[in-house]
């Protein structure tokens, strides 16, 4: 089992007068959260993605994780990353990097699960709708990460990103960005770093307000609700 990296460089991007000790600590994480705990194939398949391209269209959410990482097991649900597909074989997410654009190739050879959702069919002005929050979502590009989720729209995480470009549109995902945490622990986490809310989790899409149109082979959809099975 090797242990190792994949970003090896630092975090400059980062809004002007930002404090230091913001900069230390998300460079940290991000650091931690590239983490790889063992060498082995990511479990997407070369039919998922053949299916996946078949159905994918511009304006779908995009739900994958990545288990390999050590962020999986702190952020723990089914996916850890969600992003917008553009269209034009481009997705557009925030990273630790900031909010960027990355491939098919990118998913195919990174992710071990794909969920794709759409806005759906039978929602007034859909087409107005995904391409408004396609858009407003290319803007961003190049906004620095929300690594303290304090919602301030200088700055992004995935989830965000996409849940805000659809409220840009006038959607209702039936979800929030941001919450308020209720756990005694979690409010004196958030107090230290500014910040009094819980980031929304990307399986909290699957609860709202889009259809379920694409599971990767070793997802199932049994009684309400999506489960993992390992299929190597």
């Amino acid at each position: 089992m090797a242990l190792f990296s994949k970003h090896t460089h630092l975090i400059h991007n980062f809004p002007k007068n930002y404090p230091w000790y913001k900069k230390t600590f998300a460079n940290i994480i991000y650091f931690i959260s590239g983490l790889v705990i063992h060498h082995r194939k990511n479990e997407l398949t070369h039919l998922d993605i053949v299916h996946a391209r078949r159905k994918m269209r511009k304006g779908d959410v995009v739900l994958v994780a990545n288990y390999r990482e050590l962020s999986s097991l702190a952020i723990n649900g089914i996916s850890t990353h969600a992003m917008l597909y553009l269209g034009k074989r481009r997705f557009i997410g925030a990273e630790g990097d900031g909010v960027s654009i990355s491939t098919w190739h990118h998913l195919h050879t990174e992710y071990d699960i794909l969920i794709i959702l759409e806005v759906p069919q039978y929602i007034n002005n859909r087409k107005k709708i995904i391409n408004k929050a396609c858009l407003f979502a290319e803007k961003q590009i190049g906004k620095p990460y929300d690594f303290f989720f304090e919602g301030d729209y200088a700055k992004y995480f995935c989830t965000e990103l996409v849940n805000v470009a659809f409220h840009h549109a006038k959607f209702h995902t039936g979800v929030a960005s941001v919450k308020p945490t209720h756990n005694i622990l979690e409010k004196i986490e958030k107090k230290m770093f500014s910040s009094t809310f819980k980031p929304l989790h990307p399986d909290e899409f699957l609860k709202a307000n889009f259809q379920i149109k694409f599971l990767s082979h070793n997802l199932e959809y049994k009684k309400g609700h999506i489960h993992y099975v390992s299929k190597k």
